[in-house]
C-alpha cells in the first residue's frame, strides 16, 4: 500500500475485520467500501481481495508469488468477478449469469469473489437478483461493493453490508506527497480542482496540466474578445477529456462567484486571479449560480449520452455566456 500511504490505516482494519471473523467462525457479510472517485477505493479493495485470495497471507500481508497473487496482479483470477456497473450494457442478465457462477467449484481455491463497483448505477432488477444471493450465499463467497452515492441505494441493500467509509484524505497530507514531483502551488490547484481526490490530482499534473494551461489561455482570449465559442474545439478535442474541460470551466465561475463573496482564500485557480477578477466583474450572483448548474447538467449528459446529442448543448452554454443571458 505504499502506492498510497493514505490507504493503510483502511487497509490494516478492513484486514482484522475479517481475521475478527474467522475467529468467531462466522460468514462475513457483504463490505460496501463508500468513497468518492479518485481516493484510492478500488486500490484499496484490489489488495484486500489479493490478501483474501493468498493462501499465504500472513496477518496484513499476501507473498505476492503465488498463483493466486500473480492471476490477480494480471486480473485474470477466475474466481474473482469484477463488475463495472457503470458500463452501459450491464443489467440483470449480466448480474444473474455471473451470480450463478458462485454455485460452481472455485478454479483455484474454495473463495470466491464478487467484485461491484459503481453498484449505484445497477437498475432495481438487477440489485433484487443480488439481494437474493445475498440472503444466503454459497460458503466462501465475499462480496465487495463500491459506491459513491449511498442514498441511491435500496435500505435493502444497505441493511445487508458492513459498511466502510473512506473519506478524502487531509490536504496538507496529500500535498505533502504530490510535490515531490511536482511544485507546491501547481499540486494545490490540482487538488482543489479535482475537490480534494488525490489519484485524480495526481492524474490532472501528470497527463492534463498542459491541456489546463491551454485552457487558461483560451479562456482569457475568450473573456478579451467576448468570444466563448473559442473554446468550443478544445473542450471537444478528445472525448475522455471533454467531462475534465468542462470542469475546468465550473471551476473559473465557481472562483469568480467566490471572489465576488470575497472568499479568497477557498479559490481554486490561484494562479489565475486577475482572469478570475475580470470573470467576477462580468457578472452577477444570479447569472453564476444559473450557469453553475447548467454545466453541471451539461457534464451529466456527456457522461451518461453520445457527444453528437450534447454538442448543441454546449455551444448554447457558450453562446450564453458571450450574451450575459
Amino acid at each position: 500500500m505504499n502506492q498510497y500511504p493514505w490507504l493503510n490505516t483502511y487497509y490494516n482494519r478492513i484486514i482484522q475485520y475479517y481475521h475478527s471473523i474467522k475467529e468467531k467462525n462466522n460468514s462475513p457479510s457483504p463490505l460496501l467500501l463508500i468513497s468518492q472517485e479518485g481516493n484510492g477505493a478500488n486500490y484499496l479493495l484490489y489488495n484486500i481481495i489479493i490478501w483474501l485470495m493468498c493462501p499465504k497471507s500472513y496477518q496484513e500481508k499476501f507473498c505476492g508469488l503465488c498463483n493466486h497473487c500473480q492471476l490477480m496482479k494480471a486480473r485474470t483470477h477466475p474466481d474473482c468477478y469484477q463488475i463495472n456497473c457503470k458500463k452501459e450494457n450491464i443489467g440483470i442478465d449480466n448480474i444473474r449469469s455471473t451470480l450463478n457462477n458462485l454455485y460452481k467449484y472455485a478454479h483455484q481455491g474454495k473463495k470466491k469473489i464478487i467484485w461491484l463497483q459503481y453498484i449505484e448505477f445497477l437498475n432495481i432488477h438487477a440489485i433484487n437478483v443480488l439481494l437474493k444471493i445475498m440472503e444466503d450465499p454459497p460458503n466462501n463467497t465475499y462480496f465487495f461493493i463500491e459506491c459513491e452515492k449511498i442514498y441511491i441505494l435500496p435500505l435493502t441493500l444497505r441493511s445487508r453490508c458492513h459498511r466502510w467509509i473512506l473519506p478524502t484524505p487531509n490536504e496538507n497530507f496529500i500535498l505533502n506527497w504530490l510535490k515531490k514531483n511536482n511544485n507546491l502551488t501547481d499540486c494545490k490547484i490540482a487538488l482543489r480542482l479535482c475537490n480534494g481526490t488525490p489519484i485524480n490530482a495526481q492524474k490532472l499534473l501528470s497527463i492534463y496540466w498542459e491541456d489546463r494551461s491551454k485552457f487558461c489561455s483560451i479562456l482569457s482570449q475568450s473573456v478579451q474578445s467576448n468570444d466563448f465559442l473559442k473554446l468550443f474545439p478544445f473542450i471537444l478535442k478528445e472525448d475522455k477529456s471533454i467531462r475534465i474541460k468542462l470542469s475546468w470551466l465550473y471551476h473559473f465561475l465557481w472562483d469568480a462567484l467566490k471572489y465576488k463573496k470575497y472568499l479568497f482564500d477557498d479559490i481554486s485557480n490561484i494562479d489565475q486571479f486577475e482572469l478570475i477578477k475580470i470573470l467576477s466583474n462580468r457578472w452577477n450572483t444570479f447569472f453564476f449560480y444559473k450557469h453553475l448548474n447548467n454545466i453541471l447538467i451539461l457534464i451529466k449528459r456527456f457522461e451518461e449520452g453520445s457527444r453528437i446529442n450534447h454538442e448543441l448543448g454546449l455551444i448554447n452554454q457558450l453562446i450564453a455566456l458571450e450574451s450575459n443571458i
